[in-house]
């Protein structure tokens, strides 16, 4: 009302007839003067007719219904409001049954209706309260009925059928059919009162009830003709003008009927199924709009009715679809659909009618144009195959799939995309549930051809459907019948030969499906390779599906018909070598191709022990001669050996072959020429056929290699490769060759000061200390002492690139040795305390676990002990300081409930001392720790440290407040929403009072928009969890619910991210820039820049004049700017296309504009004050133009006067 008082007020005064003025001070007030609509309520609530029944000496008094009238509707009275909200009247409603806690949500809202549903609870908990019953629903259901019986006026009538319509769904059967007779005549009585009412609501909640009422009754109620006619004015709300009221009687009717099968007295089929039948038969004779509501009705009806009935209204329906009306169309397909979809048994539809229903269907299927009709359609049909097939063991069903397909595939050609996936989808159900496990292969050969026709030219637009269905069918019937699916193989593969076939991707995934589930050898028998490079029957891309499809294959069908092919190859391929080197070429790529089928078969073979002894001796040779295949060699053996787990068999065969792969293996490991990329896969091959080979295999190698490790003659390079060997194969060996490794390799390559072998040993140390087998625990049960010694003397010597490593042996170390002493733990403490703030992300989280593990260690009661041991570390450096209360962060953070209250009130005041110090890290840290000491105690433990940390925050050094200050803002921030702005703004100093007051404005003014929006969305019970360590670390600011995301900001020259500079150019908010960034060079559109070639570019243009295609051979030259908005195509040398091939100058083009410098028109160049500048720029275009001029004309002079002599001498001689 302000606002539009405003408006008015301006425009009378701009036409001076006067008008009211806004006071002084006061022209951003909002709320208006008057309050007759917040009068009209308050009257409405004092006028209720359960008010004036409860006033009298209860302790709902007029006085408490009013304030929430007033609370409801005045938000700006703050104390009004917790005055209504501590009210008796909400009260009441705050402790009624949880059964009406949707209703306490209407406590808030002005609307007339809801202040009335609110008092009429209120008046109803009193009444049961002062009963001293045990306020259950029937309490409240028999005060609701009470009341409903003395309401006389139409709000109160509606608000107790509200409340009614909510808890009646809960009540007991046993007490609605107790209290029918009373209950129906009372609600007859008041529908027949109010049937021309305009309420919705009352209509909506007494139909509701109604319904309820009728449900929960018995079947010898339902033989009464008062049962019936209550039934039957119920029924006619179904076809009411109001769509709630007709929605609730609709859901309401089909529960009822649905909830037959749950009778007590077992009856299949509902009571008041036959009579609501009948009712729907006489609205069908009526006719008018209410056919369509019926027909509404009936998808969820028609399947619970007596099967007599469900004929006559099928016949029904499908005359109503010889209509010409598609909504009419469309509401009839779905109530047979429901008829088809909720009918669980064969009483209501039977087997017959199902089949009648389903060859009538045919005659009513709409035109493949109508995209409205032609996807229900099939989805109906869909169902009802679906159905009679699960009562009819599929006899019936399969003789109606054929002629099924052969329409659903005419459909397919439907203009609509959305069409032809529900149709696709349809296909893929029928074959799933109705045709996969099917004997009868005739009717599956006639639903596939009828799907393999669709691969002709006719309906090339839906390939992609057609071969998706065909996958459906490859995916469940290619195992059991392939022989009817072998010539679609074929066809297939002339259509992927086929130039610009449009559907490759699809076919390939069809076709993949054929390979999975049909098996590789079944597919080649029909589709031959023909590897022949050049050749158009090549079929080289069945290699690449192969490849990443088969699985479970026989691994005797790649040996004795797969690799003779490979090895042609590769003779075809040598012989060319010399001839050919092209082709040559390509039957090597083919070779290794053919090897990459390899891994394909080794996963889950099924014939190891049948054919492994075929290809053993084949893939060592590979191995060794071979280094093209060793990858695809050694990730076969992993496969074969993890795939093979689960058979005792076939693992106990191929660790037969340990003792001719491992020695191979070894030596190509430690042969010079392996690259770093091979030695990977050559170690996880070894570390996979370590698991199962024989442990003296094993031992005999390692002393092989420890022998060759300790000659002298071994290079450092070899010696690193060996290691390398230990770590992978010490797992299998015995204690006794572990503790000689650990004294001949470990000990004294750990104390090394060369880094490479510094990092080689503590590798090997790691793995010995792992435990991942008996052997390994019982050596560092026995050694445990030597590595504690070892790692505390090399404290000062570890190098950079091996603290990982040695952070993982402490680990293991900790996780061992438990309880620690205090002696090891005061040796790695500092150590670990400084790997907080190491430079790799994996350091420091291992260091953060090893002080997690230590902490775990200790007891409850002395976890304080464990914090004196790390608090000691703030005596140190600055990066120890720093490191530390990163330390002590993660510590309190999971140990914060065992921790004192006096050891964290002086960790407190010592990290609030810290916020003083000089280093900038040191002072980081410690606010981290004020962030997550505030998210971690309870609001009573800050209360006793709030006085240390509002001063500490404000005690910090002034050259670090730009860096800071909004981290300090952010603590402040955290203390006002968990303390209150009261007592924090007592705290902080009166030069920062401006600071605390903006925090707190924008603390109350993110809640009131959290608030708003939990009211917009619906209030929704949140779990209480306790904050993760990353949300307390971060900066969330004053609005936590935004996105923060950073902007680099960019100038002409681009931004150097090594300048120390480069921080500053980071935004915490998008910049806004005036112009689109221009780039000045040509790049495609993969953003690779353009380098021109104008001599090419000339003898380009001149090929093309010869062949008459100068205008295609432009616009190929024309390529994207790429940085405008606009997408512009530009030449890449702007007049190049009027260049003449023969001379130098410009030529006029056809279709072009003439090659001049034209002039923009510009407003600005009539500028008196520019004209001199305009005049000169307008010089320079004049004498540019004419000293080209002159240069033309000089060579044109001196070319003519050339071809004069040439004409002369010729007329001499």
């Amino acid at each position: 009302n302000a606002h539009h008082n405003m408006v008015f007020t301006r425009v009378r005064l701009k036409n001076g007839k006067g008008g009211s003025r806004w006071k002084k001070g006061h022209s951003a007030a909002s709320n208006p003067a008057t309050s007759k609509h917040r009068q009209a309520v308050k009257g409405s609530l004092r006028s209720s007719k359960i008010f004036r029944k409860v006033a009298g000496d209860s302790l709902l008094t007029e006085e408490n219904v009013t304030l929430h009238g007033v609370a409801a509707v005045d938000d700006e009275d703050k104390t009004l409001y917790s005055q209504s909200t501590t009210s008796t009247c909400y009260s009441f409603i705050e402790t009624a049954h949880p059964i009406f806690h949707k209703v306490k949500k209407l406590w808030t809202s002005s609307l007339e209706s809801h202040q009335e549903v609110c008092a009429v609870l209120a008046a109803v908990s009193e009444v049961v309260k002062s009963s001293n019953g045990k306020e259950t629903e029937t309490e409240y259901f028999a005060a609701l009925l009470s009341a409903l019986q003395s309401a006389e006026e139409e709000p109160s009538v509606t608000a107790i059928l509200f409340l009614l319509n909510v808890i009646m769904p809960e009540i007991n059967s046993a007490v609605l059919q107790t209290k029918f007779t009373e209950v129906s005549k009372l609600l007859l009585d008041i529908l027949m009162r109010y049937e021309r009412s305009s309420c919705t609501t009352l209509l909506k909640s007494l139909v509701s009830c109604s319904l309820v009422l009728l449900s929960a009754q018995t079947r010898s109620v339902w033989a009464e003709e008062s049962t019936l006619h209550f039934l039957q004015v119920i029924a006619s709300y179904s076809t009411d003008t109001k769509p709630k009221v007709r929605k609730a009687t609709h859901e309401g009717l089909a529960h009822m009927i649905q909830s037959g099968l749950r009778c007590s007295d077992d009856v299949i089929i509902h009571p008041a199924a036959m009579p609501l039948a009948k009712f729907c038969l006489n609205q069908f004779e009526q006719g008018g709009t209410g056919t369509l509501h019926i027909l509404n009705l009936l998808k969820e009806t028609l399947a619970h009715m007596p099967s007599q009935l469900v004929k006559r209204l099928s016949e029904k329906v499908l005359k109503f679809m010889s209509l010409g009306n598609t909504l009419v169309k469309s509401q009839c397909l779905q109530a047979l659909h429901g008829l088809f979809l909720h009918s669980t048994a064969p009483q209501g539809l039977t087997v017959t009618l199902n089949g009648q229903l389903i060859s009538a269907l045919y005659d009513y299927q709409p035109n493949v144009s109508d995209v409205q009709l032609v996807g229900a359609w099939a989805v109906v049909m869909e169902t009802a195959h679906l159905r009679i097939m699960k009562f009819d063991e599929g006899i019936t069903t399969l003789a109606h799939l054929p002629k099924l397909f052969k329409v659903l595939m005419r459909m397919l050609m439907s203009p609509s995309p959305g069409t032809r996936d529900i149709i696709c989808s349809s296909l893929k159900s029928l074959i799933e549930h109705c045709l996969q496990g099917n004997s009868d292969s005739k009717a599956v050969r006639t639903c596939f051809r009828s799907v393999v026709a669709g691969l002709s030219y006719q309906y090339r637009s839906v390939w992609e459907h057609v071969l998706q269905a065909l996958g459906y069918f490859y995916c469940y019937l290619g195992n059991s019948h392939y022989s009817i699916m072998s010539e679609s193989l074929r066809s297939l593969c002339e259509l992927r030969n086929t130039a610009g076939f449009p559907c490759v991707d699809q076919l390939d995934k069809t076709f993949s499906e054929a390979i999975t589930n049909i098996g590789p050898q079944k597919v080649l028998e029909s589709v031959p390779l023909h590897l022949d490079p050049g050749s158009d029957s090549c079929n080289d891309w069945v290699l690449l599906i192969m490849r990443d499809h088969v699985r479970s294959a026989e691994l005797s069908y790649f040996v004795n018909h797969l690799l003779p092919i490979a090895m042609t190859l590769r003779k075809q391929g040598d012989e060319l070598a010399n001839q050919n080197p092209t082709k040559a070429a390509m039957y090597r790529t083919l070779y290794t191709q053919m090897w990459d089928l390899l891994p394909a078969f080794c996963t889950s073979p099924r014939d190891i022990m049948q054919s492994f002894n075929l290809i053993a001796r084949l893939l060592g040779e590979g191995l060794k001669e071979q280094a093209v295949l060793r990858p695809i060699i050694c990730r076969s053996l992993r496969l074969l050996i993890d795939t093979s787990s689960e058979s005792a068999e076939d693992t106990a065969e191929l660790s037969r072959y340990s003792k001719n792969y491992l020695p191979i293996l070894f030596n190509i490991y430690t042969k010079d020429s392996t690259t770093a990329d091979s030695k990977s896969f050559i170690l996880d091959c070894l570390r996979s056929y370590a698991c199962i080979a024989d442990s003296l295999l094993l031992e005999n190698s390692v002393t092989k290699i420890c022998s060759r490790f300790m000659d002298e003659s071994t290079t450092n390079e070899m010696k690193f490769r060996l290691v390398e060997l230990l770590t992978v194969l010490c797992g299998r060996v015995g204690v006794a060759l572990l503790g000689q490794l650990y004294q001949t390799v470990v000990c004294p390559w750990v104390k090394d000061e060369d880094g490479s072998r510094q990092k080689k040993g503590y590798l090997l140390l790691e793995h010995l200390s792992a435990c991942s087998s008996p052997a390994l625990e019982q050596f560092l049960q026995d050694h445990v002492h030597s590595i504690q010694e070892l790692l505390l003397g090399t404290t000062t010597t570890v190098r950079a690139a091996s603290r990982r490593l040695r952070m993982k042996c402490i680990h293991y170390l900790v996780g061992h040795v438990m309880p620690l002493n205090v002696d090891l733990l005061r040796g790695i403490l500092p150590e670990v305390i400084l790997s907080v703030k190491d430079r790799k992300e994996k350091t420091r989280q291992l260091a953060i676990s090893v002080l997690l593990d230590i902490g775990h260690s200790y007891d409850k009661d002395l976890i304080g002990e464990y914090l004196q041991l790390v608090v000691a570390g703030l005596a140190g450096s600055a990066h120890m300081i720093s490191a530390t209360i990163l330390s002590l962060i993660r510590i309190v953070y999971v140990f914060h409930d065992l921790i004192p209250d006096a050891m964290v009130g002086e960790l407190v005041k010592t990290v609030g001392v810290l916020l003083t110090s000089k280093c900038k890290e040191v002072v980081k840290s410690s606010l981290d720790f004020m962030k997550v000491i505030i998210g971690v105690l309870d609001k009573q433990e800050i209360l006793c440290h709030v006085d240390s940390m509002v001063g500490a925050v404000f005690l910090w050094d002034k050259q670090f407040q730009q860096h800071f200050h909004f981290k300090a803002r952010v603590i402040l921030e955290r203390l006002i929403k968990k303390l209150g702005y009261e007592l924090v703004e007592g705290l902080v100093p009166k030069q920062h009072k401006k600071l605390i007051v903006h925090i707190h404005k924008m603390v109350t003014k993110q809640q009131k928009k959290r608030d708003q929006s939990k009211v917009d969305k619906g209030s929704k019970i949140l779990k209480i969890h306790k904050p993760s360590y990353e949300e307390l670390l971060t900066d969330d600011g004053m609005d936590s619910s935004k996105h923060h995301g950073s902007w680099i900001r960019e100038d002409d020259d681009p931004t150097d991210l090594m300048d120390p500079t480069a921080l500053h150019r980071i935004l915490a908010s998008r910049p806004v820039t005036s112009k689109p960034i221009q780039n000045e060079f040509i790049t495609s559109e993969d953003g690779k820049l353009i380098v021109e070639d104008i001599k090419a570019e000339q003898a380009v243009a001149m090929e093309s004049k010869k062949r008459k295609r100068k205008d295609d051979n432009e616009s190929s030259m024309k390529t994207e700017r790429v940085g405008s908005n606009k997408k512009q195509r530009v030449a890449p040398n702007p007049g190049s296309q009027y260049r003449s091939e023969i001379a130098l100058g410009d030529m006029k083009r056809s279709g072009l504009p003439d090659p001049y410098v034209y002039i923009p028109l510009n407003r600005q160049s009539l500028n008196k004050r520019k004209q001199n500048k305009m005049t000169g720029r307008y010089g320079a275009l004049l004498k540019g133009g004419h000293s080209g001029w002159y240069k033309g004309r000089k060579q044109f002079v001196s070319r003519s006067r050339k071809m004069r002599c040439k004409l002369k001498n010729k007329s001499v001689s």
